[in-house]
């Protein structure tokens, strides 16, 4: 939920299920090919200078990162930032094989044990305001398209839906001073 930040159940009938068709188990053993061990989203603070993780959601087993991955310097991420600036998604198959100019995410990345991951950047409007992923800590290896296109249009979603947040804020801030003249 969008509003609340709170996961739900998983439902077939959310418009999200009909867009991106990816079957969840909620009993899925971690090994399966297709899991991932780790989703999160970061967005960029309003001078684009920090970030920080907003939301998480980790396997059994997967230590919670939020807490250490807040108020970030985009500075400290120098490659990353470049790609997803540049609205590239990024998909990583082996943290371990990244290129020399990546050093510093290498080394933040082993840090939390990920092994593998891909990230979406995160529209607002026109403006790229973060990103989404997931992240794998089991295993290396290709992403699948069907982790690229769900990543893609929930992206989408959530762009759209912080957009409509926004908007609606200004429209009521704008109403507001109205009523007072």
């Amino acid at each position: 939920d969008l509003a609340t930040g709170e996961l739900r159940p998983h439902n077939r009938e959310d418009l999200i299920t009909k867009l991106a068709p990816v079957d969840y188990v909620p009993d899925a053993d971690q090994k399966d090919e297709a899991a991932a061990n780790l989703w999160a989203s970061f967005l960029f603070d309003a001078t684009n200078k920090t970030m920080s993780n907003t939301h998480e959601w980790c396997a059994d087993g997967v230590s919670p990162q939020i807490e250490q991955l807040q108020n970030l310097s985009l500075k400290e991420f120098p490659w990353l930032m470049t790609q997803i600036f540049e609205s590239k998604i990024v998909e990583i198959d082996n943290v371990s094989e990244l290129p020399s100019e990546a050093v510093n995410e290498k080394k933040i990345l082993e840090m939390q044990d990920i092994k593998s991951l891909i990230l979406v950047p995160l529209r607002i409007g026109d403006k790229i305001k973060g990103f989404i992923g997931f992240d794998e800590t089991q295993k290396t290896g290709p992403w699948s398209s069907e982790d690229v296109a769900l990543l893609q249009v929930v992206s989408d979603i959530i762009g759209s839906a912080l957009q409509r947040e926004q908007t609606e804020a200004a429209l009521k801030n704008s109403e507001r001073r109205y009523r007072a003249l």
